[in-house]
Protein backbone atom coordinates (compact mmCIF):
# COMPACT_ATOMS: atom_id res chain seq x y z
CA UNK A 1 0.00 0.00 0.00
CA UNK A 2 2.70 2.61 0.59
CA UNK A 3 4.27 2.21 -2.77
CA UNK A 4 0.90 3.31 -4.47
CA UNK A 5 0.45 6.21 -1.56
CA UNK A 6 4.21 7.18 -2.41
CA UNK A 7 3.42 6.97 -6.19
CA UNK A 8 0.26 8.93 -6.35
CA UNK A 9 2.15 11.52 -4.35
CA UNK A 10 5.84 11.43 -6.38
CA UNK A 11 5.56 12.22 -10.17
CA UNK A 12 7.95 10.11 -12.54
CA UNK A 13 11.36 12.19 -12.78
CA UNK A 14 11.05 13.91 -9.91
CA UNK A 15 13.34 11.63 -8.18
CA UNK A 16 15.00 10.42 -11.21
CA UNK A 17 18.40 9.62 -11.19
CA UNK A 18 18.78 10.64 -7.62
CA UNK A 19 20.81 9.28 -5.01
CA UNK A 20 19.21 7.66 -1.96
CA UNK A 21 21.12 6.13 1.08
CA UNK A 22 18.42 3.75 3.15
CA UNK A 23 19.75 1.90 5.90
CA UNK A 24 17.95 -1.32 6.43
CA UNK A 25 16.34 -2.29 3.20
CA UNK A 26 16.33 -5.50 3.01
CA UNK A 27 13.40 -6.39 4.67
CA UNK A 28 9.41 -5.38 4.76
CA UNK A 29 9.25 -1.48 4.83
CA UNK A 30 12.84 -0.84 3.90
CA UNK A 31 12.63 -3.59 0.62
CA UNK A 32 9.40 -1.39 -0.54
CA UNK A 33 10.85 1.66 -0.10
CA UNK A 34 13.90 0.29 -2.18
CA UNK A 35 11.75 -0.82 -4.59
CA UNK A 36 9.42 2.09 -5.06
CA UNK A 37 12.02 4.42 -5.48
CA UNK A 38 14.18 2.47 -7.71
CA UNK A 39 11.07 2.30 -9.92
CA UNK A 40 10.84 5.90 -9.93
CA UNK A 41 14.78 6.01 -11.06
CA UNK A 42 16.28 6.63 -8.29
CA UNK A 43 20.08 5.21 -7.70
CA UNK A 44 19.26 3.31 -4.00
CA UNK A 45 22.67 2.89 -2.26
CA UNK A 46 21.80 -0.25 0.79
CA UNK A 47 23.44 -0.43 3.82
CA UNK A 48 22.16 -3.43 5.84
CA UNK A 49 23.80 -6.29 8.21
CA UNK A 50 21.69 -8.82 5.71
CA UNK A 51 22.68 -9.80 2.32
CA UNK A 52 22.02 -7.60 -0.75
CA UNK A 53 23.17 -6.05 -3.48
CA UNK A 54 24.99 -2.95 -2.44
CA UNK A 55 26.70 -2.54 1.02
CA UNK A 56 26.50 -5.35 3.74
CA UNK A 57 27.54 -3.50 7.37
CA UNK A 58 25.67 -2.24 10.22
CA UNK A 59 25.01 1.59 10.97
CA UNK A 60 26.39 0.55 14.34
CA UNK A 61 29.84 0.00 13.40
CA UNK A 62 32.12 2.94 12.62
CA UNK A 63 34.12 1.35 9.95
CA UNK A 64 30.98 -0.08 8.27
CA UNK A 65 29.81 3.59 7.55
CA UNK A 66 33.31 5.19 6.60
CA UNK A 67 33.16 2.24 3.89
CA UNK A 68 29.63 2.30 2.95
CA UNK A 69 30.07 6.49 2.83
CA UNK A 70 33.39 6.00 0.92
CA UNK A 71 31.62 3.78 -1.74
CA UNK A 72 29.05 5.37 -2.21
CA UNK A 73 30.50 8.78 -2.76
CA UNK A 74 32.81 6.72 -5.10
CA UNK A 75 29.63 5.62 -7.25
CA UNK A 76 27.99 8.42 -7.64
CA UNK A 77 29.66 11.33 -5.62
CA UNK A 78 26.94 13.06 -3.79
CA UNK A 79 23.94 11.71 -1.67
CA UNK A 80 20.70 13.46 -2.48
CA UNK A 81 18.27 11.75 0.14
CA UNK A 82 19.07 9.51 3.50
CA UNK A 83 16.34 7.23 4.71
CA UNK A 84 17.43 5.80 7.88
CA UNK A 85 14.80 3.12 8.00
CA UNK A 86 17.29 0.59 10.18
CA UNK A 87 17.98 0.65 13.99
CA UNK A 88 20.89 -0.33 15.97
Amino acid sequence: YAHKVFEACVGKGIIENKVVVLTGGVKGIGRCIKETFEKQGAHVCIIDVLDNDYFVGSIGNKEDLICFTNKVIKDYGHVDYIINKAYI
